[in-house]
């Protein structure tokens, strides 16, 4: 065991860390992990120390950028720069490599933490009686908060940024019908600038109707004062949701100014989606808070690490539990791949999903038999663990499908048939 590794051995064993020696651990950390990576599978001859001074300056460069103060580091600053240093190296060539180290770098702020949260030896005190009760942080609310600090700064998602304007003191009784005021907006909405089939949007219309005016001035403003526990029912918050989204996403287009598609501009889709959002209930809601975190029970999105929320997120008690897979053919995202905007209704709910489910699987399904082939939305790749895998796609697919040569021949090729995911066009839905 050279010296490097000896440091961080002894760190490890120790019963806490000062945010100083977390810095030195990181550090280790990383120069052990990339000499190993180099040499193992990048076959780099180099000698161990040539390698160990390359890693420490880019380290050490890294940490400078990120603010991390040398002499007196903190814990938020150096939890900030670790994902910045994770995606300067590429450890994912090799997993095995790759849990340790992230095991190891837990550890270190764990033991960070442990230091920052053990008083004194002076001001230690028994406990004289009952303390008042605080949400447990875990270590996966640290990683959350670390990928949305730092995915918002990449992005210029300001976390305060809403685009439902301050409310006006509403009674309760107007407050209790939000819920009810969305529903009533996006049926306005289509009313006024859709086709019949809720698929195309004439926003320059809409942006200049009485019903976005409405909407902008005296629906949206409510959702800040929303009681969210007024949605008593599962098939109460799966209709707002879906309706709100809807609703935010529209809204979105024209505040915005989206001309071609929401991928255009800085960072493209993943930037639209984070600056989609409203206050409601004195909580952050982007479109992805509310569809990876609220109606897919959290699951997160499907290319970042981690749930959308941490367990101590106050908004973690909304989740929508077990996710219902068909509420991804009544999202729509205002692009032509899309599954068309409805405008749904609690007590309707589970009828509405289903149709809307085998409407879009018998609009978009195709087959090639002469290629053992399923043509299907890239719907179900992104999101195929909400459907329970292949096989759990194949049944959806069997079950919503309707009674023709398609569902025939894929009962009998349910096996062997490869599934094909076209590409998805984010071509706005004009």
């Amino acid at each position: 065991m050279d010296p490097i590794e000896q440091s961080l051995h002894h760190k490890l064993t120790q019963e806490s860390l000062s945010p100083s020696e977390v810095r030195e651990g990181l550090t280790a950390c990383f120069v052990i992990t990339n000499r190993r990576f180099l040499q193992h599978r990048m076959g780099d001859e180099r000698p161990p120390a040539e390698l160990d001074a390359i890693t420490r300056t880019l380290v050490d460069q890294v940490l400078a950028e990120a603010g991390v103060s040398e002499a007196n580091p903190t814990l938020g600053d150096l939890r900030q720069a670790y994902h910045t240093l994770e995606a300067q190296f590429s450890f994912e060539a090799e997993p095995a490599l790759l849990a340790h180290h992230r095991q190891i770098i837990q550890r270190l702020f764990e033991l960070g933490q442990a230091g920052i949260e053990k008083p004194p030896e002076g001001d230690r005190q028994e406990p004289t009686g009952a303390t008042p009760a605080r949400a447990s942080r875990t270590w996966t609310d640290v990683l959350v908060a670390g990928r949305e600090a730092l995915l918002n700064r990449l992005l210029g998602v300001r976390p305060d940024q809403v685009l439902n304007p301050a409310a006006t003191d509403f009674p309760p009784s107007h407050r209790a019908e939000v819920a009810a005021e969305i529903k009533r907006a996006v049926n306005a909405f289509k009313t006024t600038a859709m086709d019949a089939e809720g698929r195309r949007v004439d926003y320059a219309r809409l942006r200049q109707s009485k019903a976005y005016a409405a909407y902008r001035a005296e629906c949206s403003p409510r959702l800040r004062t929303f009681d969210l526990s007024a949605l008593a029912t599962r098939q109460e918050q799966l209709a707002f949701w879906i309706n709100l989204y809807n609703a935010l996403i529209i809204d979105a287009v024209i505040a915005f100014d989206v001309q071609h598609s929401v991928t255009e501009g800085r960072a493209g889709v993943l930037a639209f989606f984070r600056r989609a959002a409203y206050n409601v209930g004195g909580h952050r809601f982007s479109a992805e808070d509310i569809e990876h975190g609220i109606l897919r029970g959290n699951r997160g999105h499907p290319y970042l690490p981690g749930p959308q929320f941490g367990p101590a997120d106050p908004r973690a008690v909304w989740v929508v539990s077990p996710p219902d897979a068909r509420i991804h053919f009544a999202l729509n995202c205002a692009s032509r791949s899309c599954p068309p905007i409805g405008v749904y209704q609690a007590e309707q709910i589970d009828a509405q999903l289903d149709l809307a489910a085998r409407n879009f699987v018998a609009a978009d399904v195709t087959v090639n038999p002469d290629r053992g082939e399923v043509h299907l939305s890239h719907i179900f790749r992104w999101y195929a663990g909400d459907f329970g895998g292949r096989s759990g796609v194949i049944t959806f697919l069997l079950h919503h499908l309707p009674d023709d040569e398609r569902r025939q021949w894929l009962v009998a090729h349910s096996d062997s048939a490869r599934l094909v995911y076209r590409p998805y066009d984010w071509t706005l839905n004009t």
